[in-house]
């Protein structure tokens, strides 16, 4: 196990307990920083619970030897347009942006509400006016993430 590998173990548990979900641990070698991306499952993923989950880390990686050179910790929160790694992690109607492998309704990306049917997900978006829908093909999904609806 590789210490990223590590770290994981030790900091998704504890944090989960805490109300936080990881969304990616990072080493930026160049410089000496971990970084472990946060999503507040309690509500805003803002400075002060960054802060909070920032001293969780700082106290478990202490108690456990895990850094064992000097290193700078950097909790931050993944952004509003983070990338959804695991479709099956959405819940509700979000706004998305989507990617395909192979062209959908004419259409090589699309932005729109990703809906969970009985079925698996629908893409409920607006082309001029018009409301359309699509069942998406999990399989022809290259890339997903969170979209801001202006």
């Amino acid at each position: 196990m590789n210490r990223i590998d590590e770290i994981k173990a030790l900091v998704v548990p504890a944090l989960k307990k805490q109300g936080f979900e990881v969304e990616e641990v990072t080493w930026i070698s160049k410089e000496r920083t971990l970084q472990i991306s946060v999503h507040n499952l309690q509500g805003e993923t803002d400075l002060e619970a960054c802060a909070k989950a920032s001293e969780c880390i700082s106290d478990m990686l202490d108690e456990n030897d895990l850094m064992l050179e000097g290193y700078t910790l950097e909790v931050c929160s993944p952004g509003a347009e983070r990338e959804i790694q695991d479709i099956h992690s959405i819940q509700d109607e979000s706004y998305v942006h989507v990617e395909f492998k192979e062209a959908m309704n004419h259409h090589q990306s699309l932005e729109g509400y990703l809906v969970p049917t009985q079925e698996g997900y629908e893409l409920h978006y607006r082309e001029k006016a018009v409301l359309k829908k699509v069942k998406l093909n999990e399989e022809n999904i290259a890339f997903l993430r969170y979209a801001v609806k202006f």
